[in-house]
């Protein structure tokens, strides 16, 4: 068996309701929600290249959030999958990398738009793995359920938020409803050839006026 001291670690304490990432002897990424002592994790998230395995404990994949988040990333979502066949899976991938730090990022396209954001005092979520912002229609909403209330979503075209910034090729901006439905047509879109800072700043506006209208 290889090591899975992290999970271990996250199975005894949980992840507060939120997707805790854990990073595979071969470079590749999932992430878990597991509540304390759980002997099987709420959420698994493979991220692009991992697969689930064709097995009765990968069967109850979420394709709800896979199709409302297509143009986002690339990822799969699964539901109660009990902790030794995730460790199975890990296993298959070398188990656990040494180094589960997560380096510091240079600056990026997101980090311009939630600059543009924080100057219009609009509070900003992510669950830490999908490569777009949430922006709760209510500011009162707990983080833990941004997820599950009216929200906003806000993704590069690529799709990423970590792109550079001279790499960016324009924010979309979506609504959906508390059961994660889209709402009408996109919100924003950005020009693929638009400078990302003039972008971001057009973006943010266009969901403080949004906020304004709909927080009434």
């Amino acid at each position: 068996m290889t090591s899975t001291m992290r999970l271990d670690a996250l199975a005894a304490d949980g992840t507060d309701g939120g997707l805790v990432p854990v990073r595979l002897a071969d470079a590749t990424v999932l992430a878990v929600s597991i509540r304390p002592g759980a002997t099987y994790a709420d959420c698994v998230r493979l991220i692009s290249p991992l697969e689930a395995p064709d097995t009765e404990a990968w069967e109850n994949e979420d394709h709800v959030e896979a199709w409302l988040t297509d143009a986002l990333g690339d990822f799969s979502d699964y539901i109660d999958v009990p902790l030794p066949d995730l460790r199975d899976l890990m296993d298959a991938h070398g188990g656990e990398h040494e180094d589960q730090a997560i380096p510091e990022p240079p600056t990026t396209a997101g980090e311009v738009l939630l600059n543009a954001l924080a100057d219009l005092d609009i509070p900003v979520h992510t669950d830490g793995m999908s490569p777009s912002y949430a922006i709760p229609q209510d500011p009162a909403t707990p983080e833990r359920e941004v997820f599950n209330r009216p929200r906003l979503l806000v993704a590069d075209r690529a799709p990423s938020v970590e792109h550079p910034a001279a790499s960016h090729t324009g924010w979309v901006v979506w609504e959906h409803d508390a059961n994660g439905h889209p709402v009408g047509d996109a919100l924003y879109t950005g020009d693929e050839s638009i400078d990302c800072q003039v972008d971001s700043e057009a973006a943010a506006e266009t969901i403080a006026c949004w906020l304004a209208e709909n927080r009434a």
